[in-house]
């Protein structure tokens, strides 16, 4: 990637992106910027689109307000049976959630590189969208990242239970697209914690076949 390029289009895309219609745009200029390390441009990007799309944007873990909602999202869980999720109607607004989720699933990868200490909140708002708007395509990616979060902090239980939850969620057909994504994550991030450590070597080796499948 040439950084000086896609930083220079990017400027012109966020000057005239005013319609929905350019959000997509902008995302792909976010994640550019990313791959060619313009991680402060990417975020500057992914902040704008997050900002005209009414979200707030992500707290550091150290904000009272992400704790206090991540022990109301586990209690949201906590209500839920697996078979009430993986049965939960499709989201009204599809094109809406699948872009958000999307930046948000950018930014974690992001956040590894420039503050670590977001990426709670990220994917904590990933599993409120999918959870109070209904499913879609990215929803497993969704349940993966928040399943991460909760093994990190010590909830392994509830953590485990949300990773397997993503594995089923793959079994609908719009999701079969991020199959080789959740399934590593899931095995080397989440699996661990309840199952032999050679599950993480199986779990890659199938996330390799999903991806050679799938062109990811």
């Amino acid at each position: 990637n040439d950084a000086g390029t896609v930083q220079s289009m990017s400027k012109q895309i966020l000057i005239h992106a005013k319609a929905g219609d350019n959000y997509n745009c902008l995302y792909a200029v976010a994640r550019s910027l990313r791959l060619a390390y313009e991680f402060q441009e990417s975020k500057k990007v992914a902040f704008t689109m997050l900002e005209q799309l009414g979200e707030r944007l992500p707290r550091p873990t150290d904000d009272a307000g992400v704790a206090a909602d991540i022990e109301e999202m586990k209690l949201m869980l906590q209500g839920m049976t697996n078979e009430f999720i993986l049965n939960m109607k499709e989201t009204n607004d599809k094109k809406r959630d699948i872009l958000l989720l999307n930046i948000y699933e950018d930014l974690t990868f992001l956040f590894l590189f420039i503050d670590q200490e977001r990426i709670p909140d990220v994917s904590l708002r990933m599993a409120q969208i999918t959870l109070s708007n209904g499913l879609c395509s990215m929803s497993p990616v969704a349940c993966t990242h928040f399943a991460t979060v909760l093994v990190t902090i010590g909830d392994t239980e509830l953590g485990y239970r949300l990773g397997t939850l993503a594995l089923r969620l793959l079994d609908k057909p719009s999701a079969q697209r991020h199959a080789s994504a959740v399934i590593a994550f899931v095995g080397t991030l989440v699996s661990w914690v309840a199952e032999p450590l050679q599950s993480i070597v199986d779990s890659h080796l199938l996330g390799i076949q999903y991806g050679q499948r799938n062109g990811d």
